[in-house]
């Protein structure tokens, strides 16, 4: 399959955040569930085959 195959969509949908740690740290926090997704030949609501029902992002960042 290549780019210009459709393989299907999905939406999700989550809480994000972001902490000032100190004036030159910080720190970022996002979570997200797969709220509806169509996967091509596949009856199911949502698309399991292209996306993961789940995602967790945990980000520290330092400027120096």
């Amino acid at each position: 399959m290549g780019f210009n195959t459709y393989t299907g969509d999905a939406l999700f949908l989550g809480p994000t955040l972001y902490l000032q740690l100190t004036r030159k740290a910080f720190m970022t926090a996002a979570w997200s569930t797969q709220i509806v997704g169509h996967a091509v030949d596949d009856p199911n609501p949502l698309n399991l085959t292209d996306f993961p029902r789940n995602r967790a992002k945990l980000k520290f960042a330092l400027e120096f």
